[in-house]
C-alpha cells in the first residue's frame, strides 16, 4: 500500500506544473495516463502511457517502469509484475537523463530492494 501511494505521489509531483494550465488532459498524453492511473484504471493507463512513452515522454517511461516493476504490489491484479518491461521503460527514461530511472536500474542490477520512497527522496534532492 505504501508503494502504491509512493508511485502515485511520484506521478503527481511530475504533473504539478502542468495541472495549473490544463483542465482536461489531451488524449494519448502523460497527463491522461496519469489521470487514468490515479483513478485506478491501470490497463487503460498503461495503454495511454505507452503511447506517450513511445513518443519520448520521460515521465510516462518512468511511471510505466515503476508500474511494471512493482506490478501487483502497486496496481493489484490489473498489472502483472514484468521486470523485463520495467527495465525496457526505465532504460528509455535513463537514456534521456532520468536520474530516477538510472538509480532504479542500478538498484535492480545490484539485486537490492528498490523502495519507491527512496527514489522519491533522491529525485527531490536532485531537483528532478
Amino acid at each position: 500500500m505504501a508503494q502504491t501511494l509512493a508511485i502515485a505521489l511520484f506521478a503527481a509531483a511530475a504533473l504539478l506544473p502542468v495541472a495549473a494550465f490544463a483542465d482536461t488532459p489531451a488524449p494519448g498524453t502523460y497527463e491522461e495516463g496519469l489521470a487514468l492511473y490515479e483513478s485506478q484504471r491501470y490497463p487503460d493507463a498503461i495503454s495511454v502511457l505507452a503511447i506517450a512513452g513511445e513518443n519520448g515522454d520521460i515521465r510516462a517511461q518512468e511511471l510505466l517502469g515503476m508500474m511494471y516493476l512493482y506490478g501487483e504490489q502497486a496496481c493489484g491484479t490489473a498489472v502483472k509484475q514484468d521486470v523485463g518491461l520495467a527495465r525496457g521503460w526505465l532504460y528509455r527514461a535513463s537514456a534521456q537523463g532520468s536520474r530516477i530511472a538510472v538509480w532504479t536500474l542500478a538498484r535492480m542490477d545490484d539485486g537490492r530492494p528498490m523502495p519507491v520512497q527512496m527514489a522519491l527522496v533522491q529525485s527531490e534532492a536532485s531537483g528532478e
